[in-house]
């Protein structure tokens, strides 16, 4: 009995309860809110490092038949005579993104060859002249060496 006579009286001490209609609603509106978009965030997280595992096969070739030879994709030349270029240590690599149909072409020619194919074309370094670039991976664009107004490297990225 002393139990609930200490509950009335806290709640007298209390005060009336304050639980209008309106500030109900705007709570439960705010916490659906904030919980929806902490689930959008994480279905973008998600789809967003799914996007950067999933593979462009649209415009791959084909897997060669058991006994045939591997042929190369509509623009690409395959050049096995030059060895894949070795990463600095420290660097991330995707593996041999070289473009080995820029190597050898003067720089207009590579300039026509990269609008064609709708890419960008930046030069990373001309004549032992280094110039600044960027290193996030983009397949619009083409990173070239230039000697003597010809191309020695390219990388796709």
């Amino acid at each position: 009995m002393e139990l609930k006579r200490l509950l009335v009286d806290m709640a007298d001490e209390a005060g009336p309860l304050d639980a209008r209609r309106d500030r109900v609603v705007a709570r439960v509106r705010r916490r659906r809110r904030v919980r929806t978009g902490a689930v959008g965030l994480a279905v973008l997280c998600l789809a967003g490092g799914g996007a950067l595992t999933m593979q462009d096969v649209g415009g791959a070739a084909a897997r060669p038949v058991a006994g045939e030879s591997p042929r190369p994709g509509p623009s690409a030349r395959i050049c096995n005579d030059v060895p894949p270029p070795v990463p600095k240590p420290g660097t991330f690599s995707f593996g041999d993104t070289r473009s080995c149909q820029y190597i050898g072409l003067t720089l207009e020619a590579a300039r026509e060859l990269a609008a064609k194919e709708h890419r960008d074309l930046q030069i990373a370094s001309r004549d032992g002249v280094n110039y600044g670039i960027t290193y996030e991976f983009r397949t619009s664009r083409v990173v070239v060496t230039v000697i003597h107004d010809h191309v020695t490297t390219a990388l796709i990225g």
